[in-house]
């Protein structure tokens, strides 16, 4: 069997020490490492781009784990918040509509 290229084991090295650096979801760090991986699917070999799909399949599978747990165990919450920040912007709306009413 092939040994992935040299960039693949560094970037391999980096998703371990770093993982948040590969996820996909809003962070600072979105979409960083991109161009490098795209490269490695369009120019690297088998072994190449099977290392990189591994490891990047793990990261992300574990993103959407964290996903489902939080959904699951904080979900029905955050709805009530959000339910409840809607009614207080609708509230807060209603509020400036009326003292634009009385001003004219």
């Amino acid at each position: 069997m092939d040994v992935p290229h040299e960039v693949v084991r560094l970037l391999l090295a980096r998703m371990e020490s770093h993982p948040e650096e590969f996820k996909s979801t809003q962070s600072p760090y979105h979409n960083r490492w991109y161009d490098q991986i795209n490269a490695i699917g369009a120019y690297g070999n088998d072994t190449d781009k099977a290392a990189i799909n591994a490891r990047v399949r793990d990261i992300r599978l574990g993103e959407v784990h964290e996903q489902v747990m939080d959904e699951l165990l904080n979900g029905p919450t955050k709805r009530r918040m959000e339910d409840q920040e809607a009614e207080y912007e609708r509230h807060l709306v209603r509020q400036n509509k009326t003292k634009k009413g009385f001003k004219s």
